[in-house]
């Protein structure tokens, strides 16, 4: 069984999420984006999330982002992990993605109309029932990874409705100037590619029990900004 799932959401030639990457690490478990932040959620129970890079600028901020111990499971003998969700709409000005060319990308579909895409990463416990006749309509397990304790991580795809709850977070960060800066005299060339189009969000949970959500929400045009 493989030990780790590298996946985005579109084509390489329609990238419509970050690429994210899954893996295992005997019972220690990690889901990174290819750029910016990591989830650790490691054996002892201590679970969190923390930034990847910090800039120069930056060094005194805390890489840690959020912290949390292992629920316990639910439904099923599932212990929920965290959670992506994609961001179903397209940017106002869409930006050209550097080309994507890692072969081991898994591409899932977009999804269908009047719903997003869920992803989310699952701990089953060896006494879980994994037949398909367990979950919903609406969702698929497109990876399995094995910890050495004979535990599954489940990468688990789910098509989820655009409740107004989804759509005003959706909306209200967007909406709040998130910049990617550009010198001035890249405005001379006639077509740009970025090696980023995505902003990552985080919605942590404030009762326990619950697992923290990463809205994984597209950049355009409309928030290129000139410096210089």
């Amino acid at each position: 069984m493989a030990q780790s799932i590298t996946f985005a959401v579109g084509s390489p030639d329609d990238l419509r999420s970050s690429v994210w990457t899954l893996w295992v690490q005997r019972d220690d478990v990690y889901l990174q984006s290819a750029r910016s932040i990591k989830v650790s959620l490691h054996k002892s129970g201590d679970w969190r999330i923390a930034y990847t890079h910090i800039l120069p600028h930056e060094k005194n901020r805390d890489r840690k982002l959020f912290q949390w111990r292992r629920p316990t499971a639910i439904f099923n003998h599932m212990v929920p992990g965290v959670s992506i969700l994609i961001d179903p709409y397209r940017a106002k000005e869409p930006l050209l993605n550097k080309a994507i060319t890692d072969p081991e990308i898994k591409w899932l579909p977009t999804a269908r109309y009047g719903k997003a895409v869920a992803l989310h990463v699952l701990i089953a416990e060896k006494s879980a029932d994994l037949d398909s006749s367990r979950f919903s309509t609406d969702q698929r397990i497109i990876g399995r990874l094995k910890k050495a304790n004979g535990e599954l991580v489940l990468l688990l795809e789910e098509n989820v409705a655009l409740t107004s709850a989804i759509k005003g977070v959706i909306t209200d960060i967007k909406s709040k100037n998130i910049v990617i800066h550009l010198r001035k005299e890249s405005v001379t060339k006639p077509t740009r590619v970025y090696d980023t189009t995505r902003v990552l969000y985080f919605a942590f949970p404030d009762t326990a029990g619950t697992v923290p959500t990463i809205y994984d929400l597209s950049l355009g045009g409309e928030n290129v900004a000139f410096d210089g």
